[in-house]
């Protein structure tokens, strides 16, 4: 987690000890690594949103309908969400084989 690996290096840093009052010896992750996982996973919250707006456009639906059917069609058929994500996008709209799975479904 993040917030706590922030907190940890602060502390350090500051030479405190941690809230339960023993020194922190855990080897901190590589910051710079964090800064790329951080970066990485806001690039594909942005694409599963745009993807989410799509549905929503194309299928007259609200922003929880949109993002319960991109996990769905994630979990059903898996594969990571940000990639169902990139699909929506690449076609600007449902891809026609998740339309025929969702008819199947229905």
């Amino acid at each position: 987690m993040p917030s706590e690996v922030l907190a940890r290096l602060l502390r350090r840093q500051d030479g405190h000890a941690t809230s339960n009052g023993l020194v922190d010896h855990m080897p901190l992750p590589d910051p710079s690594e964090e800064v790329v996982q951080l970066r990485s996973a806001l690039m594909s919250n942005r694409r599963i949103s745009l993807a989410m707006g799509i549905l929503m456009r194309d299928q007259d639906i609200d922003d929880s309908q949109a993002f319960t059917y991109l996990r769905r069609v994630s979990q059903d058929s898996n594969r990571k969400l940000r990639d169902v994500a990139e699909d929506v996008i690449h076609h600007r709209r449902l891809p026609p084989d998740m339309r025929r799975a969702e008819r199947l479904q229905s």
